[in-house]
């Protein structure tokens, strides 16, 4: 069996889940049926099937139209070697079941902080949001000197989501340019992430007949990475909540903003907070003063992140308060003599999740963007007979493990999540916690 192809059997794939994706799949094992592969995609079913297809190999181009011809097939529950759970969910089976998410393989070094649960809720409001932008406000004569026309996704990661939203925003755009009479344009899409992102990945998962031209764009998204005026679309889902680093002063012990005793601002002092607020509004300034000299005067930018409403307390936002009971989890480490408490006091996750009037503000002062349209999307919380507090702690370890690694060593790692699991099932902040996702679509616009 190899990484990412398929697989020789039962027994295979089963010690392939286990040891890469046990965090998540685990639940599909147990819970759910193996029917078996398809070469490349892994299906497990709601019952028993007795007509499983194990034995016809099919591509990922052949299977819609196999699934079109079963019209009795049950929900494909997860693809865990070419990770296209998402993909198959989003455009084949709107009503599948939607309690398990997927989960890069541990090893993959984490680019984006995946946070609580990425739904089909938000994703399609999202959907619908940019092609009403694209369809009523994209003004296609901008860009009538240019016969390419250029998009990017800043901090795509490695996972469907990015393929995706890619599609949606070339398929939108040529629709566009059909419905004026105008011929198409050539299509460039930029994958954008830190140089140690697994594009490799990325790039073999990628649509064989896609509509446009692919290109990897390694770097920091809050520092400049195109020429000027290249770029008609910027697209960014769940990674500018990631900040640039962690602010100096909750980790100075002479500063009044140390946050000792504490890894997240959540039920901080004021002065952790008001450090985290300004390193945002610091990094969101350089990500729109960069993204202001690449993107062409009536270009667009997508902006997708984990945030809280307007006056909802930090220590109420859902990604908060399991911010703050991992920060539990590794202080009863450091109780137990697992750790020692000063690795705990110089410890400090990077993010931060703004509200609608803070991102308001930001691309104000910043001048150089037209905010079009900012909503919290619904969410779709997850339903069904598992564990919640088990699904969150595996998409956090996804996407911070290599984090935690390196501050505190490999060697407590299992004991954090499996504590994080525990705690969270245990705790009340799915029922009582908030959680939001923010869209805002943002114009360049002409400064004087």
């Amino acid at each position: 069996m190899n990484n990412y192809g398929g697989c020789t059997g039962q027994l295979d794939l089963k010690s392939k889940f286990t040891v890469t994706y046990k965090h998540v799949t685990e639940e599909l094992w147990e819970n759910y049926h193996f029917v078996g592969n398809t070469g490349r995609v892994t299906v497990f079913t709601t019952r028993p099937y007795s007509e499983a297809f194990t034995t016809q190999r099919l591509d990922h181009t052949d299977f819609p139209l196999y699934t079109a011809q079963k019209a009795d097939y049950e929900p494909l529950l997860y693809c865990g070697f070419c990770n296209l759970f998402d993909r198959y969910l989003q455009r084949l089976l709107p009503d599948a079941p939607e309690q398990l998410l997927k989960s890069r393989p541990a090893h993959k070094p984490p680019l984006q902080i995946w946070l609580l649960f990425r739904t089909r809720g938000a994703a399609d409001a999202a959907k619908e949001h940019i092609n009403e932008a694209i369809a009523e406000k994209l003004d296609i004569q901008n860009f009538s000197s240019s016969n390419t026309f250029r998009v990017t996704d800043l901090g795509c990661s490695v996972g469907p989501n990015t393929i995706l939203a890619m599609q949606n925003i070339v398929d939108a755009v040529e629709l566009k340019y059909q419905s004026q009479g105008h011929n198409t344009p050539e299509f460039q899409v930029f994958f954008n992430d830190h140089a140690s992102n697994d594009f490799n990945t990325l790039f073999t998962s990628l649509p064989p007949h896609r509509k446009y031209y692919a290109a990897a764009v390694p770097g920091s998204f809050y520092s400049r990475l195109f020429p000027n005026a290249s770029l008609h679309f910027v697209f960014s889902s769940y990674a500018l909540q990631c900040l640039s680093q962690v602010p100096k002063e909750v980790l100075d012990k002479s500063s009044p903003a140390w946050n000792k005793g504490r890894i997240h601002y959540s039920n901080a002092s004021d002065k952790v907070v008001q450090s985290y607020a300004a390193q945002y509004a610091k990094d969101m300034e350089c990500f729109l003063n960069a993204r202001a000299q690449e993107v062409v005067y009536g270009g667009f930018i997508v902006i997708i992140i984990p945030g809280r409403p307007n006056g909802l307390p930090h220590s109420q936002a859902i990604a908060n308060m399991v911010g703050e009971i991992l920060g539990s989890c590794l202080l009863d480490m450091a109780k137990k003599g697992t750790i020692s408490e000063e690795k705990v006091d110089t410890f400090n996750l990077p993010t931060y999740f703004a509200s609608p009037q803070e991102v308001e503000a930001i691309v104000e002062r910043n001048g150089c963007f037209r905010l079009e349209r900012m909503e919290i999307l619904p969410q779709a919380i997850p339903s069904g007979n598992f564990s919640r507090g088990k699904v969150t702690s595996s998409q956090i370890r996804a996407g911070m493990e290599g984090m935690f690694k390196e501050h505190f060593g490999e060697e407590i790692i299992d004991e954090l999540f499996d504590a994080l699991h525990k705690k969270l099932d245990e705790s009340s902040i799915f029922e009582s916690g908030n959680g939001s996702t923010l869209f805002a679509l943002l114009n360049r616009i002409a400064t004087v």
